[in-house]
């Protein structure tokens, strides 16, 4: 009977044994599980938080895209306003400019067909006189040219254009003095 007793008790302990230690691993398991459960909700969470910082992000990019656009469109339509301006400016200057030396063309030629009618009254016109007249007409061919030229001229190249038509208005016109003074001295 002890020994029955002994062996029922062995038993009872042993169950006993069995069961605390089931139950250790149970609760073991149970916080493993409740562990992998917080960490997936962390894991949840920093993503989430991820997923609305790249929205952000985007929300902010798409932001400054259209700030950008927006003073790039207003800066080229400055930029547009000033260049009609600058054309218009252009154009106003290269029409005075082209007035102004067709006037001058225009009182040099009379002067030079003047000169001309007093050369043709002489009776032995000299040939430097002649070849002077040449020149003068060469000139004005020029001038004319570089007024046809001015027409197309951009800001750039007006100056430069301006420069040699100046030139070229000023050597007209001494080549005109020129031909008055040879057509003056000599008399018919």
């Amino acid at each position: 009977m002890i020994r029955t007793f002994l062996k029922s008790s062995l038993a009872v302990a042993f169950v006993i044994s069995a069961a605390g230690c089931q139950s250790s691993a149970d609760k073991e398991q149970k916080e493993a599980a409740e562990a992998q459960q917080r960490a997936d909700v962390e894991k949840n969470a920093a993503e989430q938080k991820l997923t609305s910082a790249k929205i952000q992000a985007d929300i902010d990019v798409a932001k400054a895209q259209e700030v950008a656009r927006h003073e790039t469109d207003r800066a080229q339509g400055k930029a547009d306003v000033q260049q009609g301006e600058a054309d218009k400016v252009l154009v106003q200057s290269r029409n005075a400019f082209a007035t102004t030396t067709q006037t001058a063309l225009d009182d040099l030629v009379k002067r030079r067909q003047a000169a001309e009618t007093k050369l043709s009254h002489l009776k032995a016109a000299e040939p430097a006189a002649q070849m002077a007249v040449k020149d003068v007409q060469d000139k004005e061919t020029a001038i004319r040219s570089e007024l046809k030229a001015l027409e197309t001229s951009t800001a750039t190249s007006f100056d430069y254009t301006k420069a040699k038509v100046g030139r070229e208005v000023s050597d007209l016109k001494a080549a005109v003095a020129d031909l008055e003074t040879r057509t003056s001295e000599r008399r018919p």
